[in-house]
């Protein structure tokens, strides 16, 4: 009987899996509401179906009765996620928990996580409408981001500002790409970006890969992706890699039994102190990793 891989999207971020996937003997059952994207055409069987309607997926897969040995979520939203979870759960098989998803996609749980539990994180304010901007606290030497609470799109209207007049206009640009329609205010870090990327097993992390992400700003003084530096600096920094490795530990502590890929991201000051910035559980969405593996 064949074994199947269920993946979620059939666009060209999940495109190198359904690739991988034949090439190791397995069938691939992909599902995406625009049966049009790049991936569509090498499907083993392609279902136009909306990856966000996990009621429906069941069903069909109920109705297929196939041998389904894994599931593939690279996809940023919570609501897709939660698809996958959902059928790892019924087939029995690897996957993020409903807390790492959310520690995933929404970082306001990810900043009151990290405060309730003492890990590293920049200065963070959430604000809800604009009529909150009165309660935000300001310091007028000090440098800030805005970012969307549950991101829609990858590094989409994470600005930098330094005044609440700018606050008021960037606050619409970025709850505008937010799932909630919240967004976060953090203190910005001037340093470097690195990313860990590694798997949760028993009771561990094992680090795969490390990278320096080569960030900037556009004209309007949104964060943009520039470049990649592969493996990091952590390799020769001892400081910054006891950091970085307390903070793994914490989570690995936290999150027992968790079973599935992860990469953190980190900024590290000047005075190599280190700050939690964000978690992926997308298995990452710039197809960086599958150039490296």
């Amino acid at each position: 009987m064949n074994k199947y891989v269920v993946i979620l999207g059939a666009g060209k971020n999940q495109l190198p899996f359904i690739s991988e996937s034949k090439k190791l003997g397995f069938k691939t059952v992909v599902l995406d509401i625009d049966k049009n994207k790049i991936g569509a055409t090498q499907a083993d069987l392609l279902y136009k179906i909306s990856i966000y309607n996990s009621e429906a997926i069941v069903t069909l897969l109920n109705k297929l009765n196939l041998d389904i040995v894994a599931v593939i979520a690279r996809v940023t939203s919570q609501q897709g996620l939660q698809t996958g979870y959902t059928i790892a759960k019924k087939y029995k098989l690897p996957f993020a928990s409903n807390v790492l998803i959310e520690l995933g996609t929404n970082k306001e749980f990810l900043a009151q996580f990290c405060y309730k539990h003492n890990i590293s994180i920049p200065k963070t304010q959430v604000l809800s409408t604009l009529s909150d901007i009165s309660n935000v606290s300001l310091n007028k030497n000090n440098t800030y981001i805005i970012k969307p609470s549950m991101t829609k799109i990858g590094k989409k209207n994470i600005i930098k500002f330094n005044t609440k007049e700018e606050l008021v206009y960037n606050f619409k640009l970025a709850s505008s790409v937010s799932d909630n329609n919240r967004v976060l205010i953090q203190e910005y870090i001037e340093g470097i970006d690195m990313a860990v990327f590694g798997i949760f097993n028993q009771n561990t992390f094992n680090i795969i890969s490390t990278l320096d992400e080569i960030n900037g700003l556009d004209k309007n003084r949104h964060i943009k992706a520039i470049g990649l530096q592969a493996p990091s600096f952590i390799i020769s920094n001892k400081q910054v890699k006891s950091q970085v490795n307390d903070i793994l530990n914490k989570f690995t502590e936290l999150l027992i039994a968790e079973k599935y890929f992860v990469a953190f991201s980190f900024r590290i000051d000047r005075l190599s102190k280190v700050y939690l910035i964000e978690i992926h559980v997308d298995l990452t969405g710039d197809l960086v990793m599958d150039k490296l593996y």
